[in-house]
This record gives C-alpha cells, sequence and structure tokens, in this order.
C-alpha cells in the first residue's frame, strides 16, 4: 500500500520556494500607486492566476499532510513539472500584463537648449502653449538621479509632448547664460523644473529630485 502521505509533503520546500518570487510580483503589482498606474484587464488576470495558484497548492499541501489518498498518490516528478508551469504561467502574466497596460506609442522628445530659453518661453506664451523648463547639472546627484527616472519616464514623456520643452544645462554656474537663467527664474538647486501655463504664469516650480509621478501630476494641472 501507498504512504497516504507521499506526495506533496516532501515537495512543501520547494513548493515554497517557487511561490515565493510569484507573490513577490503580486506585492509589488498591488503595492504600486500614484498617477503613473494604469492596470487594465491583463493585471486582474495574472493576479488572480497567481493567487490561485497559491490557494491550490496550499490546500494540496495541508490535504497531504493529513494523508489523503488522492493527494499521496500524485507522482513527484509530475508535482514538480506542475508547480513550475503553473507559477511561470502565472509571473508570465504579470509581467506581459505592464507591457499590454503600458502607453502603445511614446514620444521621442526634442529639447530646446539654455540659448533660446527666454525666447522659447517668451514664444510659447503669444502661441498659448504650457512650457517645461528644465535645469540641470552634471555635479549633481540628485540631477543623476532624477535624468534617471523621470525625463524618460514613459507616462512623463507622453504629457510633456504637448509642452515646449527648454533645457537648461547648468553645470557651470560662472558662465554669463546660466548665471542670468538661475537669477532670472529664482533657481537656487538643481535639479529644478519650472512650469508655465498657456497664459505665460508660473504654475510649478519645483526643485531637488522629482520623481515621476510628482512631475506627471503637476504637468496634468497645468493648462
Amino acid at each position: 500500500m501507498s504512504d497516504p502521505k507521499r506526495g506533496l509533503v516532501p515537495l512543501a520546500p520547494l513548493a515554497l520556494i517557487l511561490l515565493f518570487p510569484c507573490f513577490a510580483c503580486v506585492a509589488d503589482e498591488l503595492g504600486r500607486t500614484g498617477p503613473d498606474v494604469r492596470r487594465g484587464p491583463w493585471t486582474a488576470v495574472g493576479v488572480v492566476l497567481v493567487l490561485a495558484i497559491g490557494v491550490v497548492l496550499g490546500g494540496a499541501g495541508v490535504l497531504a499532510a493529513r494523508g489523503s489518498r488522492l493527494i499521496g498518490s500524485i507522482g513527484g516528478a509530475g508535482e514538480v513539472v506542475a508547480i513550475a508551469v503553473a507559477i511561470g504561467l502565472g509571473c508570465g502574466v504579470l509581467v506581459e500584463s505592464q507591457a499590454l497596460d503600458a502607453p502603445r506609442d511614446v514620444p521621442n522628445l526634442a529639447w530646446l537648449q539654455r540659448d533660446s530659453a527666454l525666447l522659447a518661453v517668451d514664444a510659447a506664451r503669444e502661441a498659448g502653449k504650457p512650457v517645461l523648463l528644465d535645469f540641470t547639472a552634471t555635479w549633481s546627484p540628485p540631477t543623476l538621479r532624477f535624468d534617471d527616472d523621470t525625463p524618460e519616464h514613459a507616462r512623463v514623456r507622453v504629457e510633456a509632448s504637448r509642452f515646449v520643452r527648454v533645457h537648461v544645462e547648468a553645470s557651470d554656474d560662472e558662465e554669463t547664460i546660466v548665471r542670468d537663467l538661475l537669477n532670472r527664474f529664482h533657481i537656487v538647486g538643481v535639479p529644478a523644473l519650472i512650469m508655465f501655463d498657456r497664459s505665460g504664469r508660473e504654475a510649478f516650480h519645483l526643485e531637488g529630485y522629482s520623481s515621476p509621478e510628482e512631475v506627471l501630476a503637476a504637468m496634468k494641472r497645468v493648462e
């Protein structure tokens, strides 16, 4: 007679090891908040699938521990394959959901440079367009972090496409043009983002590191 406790019981540690990344994916997905987060139906499918896998495996483990003949008769090799395939499928759906729910068309943005900053701000006001004025410096750690996280963020780029965009390289604040622009726009530290609305009024003045969520929320409020 076969041992009723044979089956998933010896594989419990393996199941937990394989299942942990799945629940980590779910926790990461559900923990994402802010204006950048847009969840679609595929995200829901992935989350439900992974949680269902966890419930099934947990229930099977309990039944095996209690001596279920049905669970105990399952072959060890088959269990490993089933667990690996199910968990891989769940994680795959979650990963794919991120691509399916992401922006479809992300523009490649061109930025005007500091030499044309003042003219661009004035021209945008006359044309009734909002302005995004970006100050950075290569020696600033917050700037390096900001450059990695925010300007190239997909949803930030999509929203920024409706702005007149001007980048001011302010690494050398002894340069006359840099000093004049820093004084003109009252910049104390970099990185800095200034947003002007269609009328030319300063709508937001952000200094220091700003996350993609913070910048996106501010841009959406600029008309």
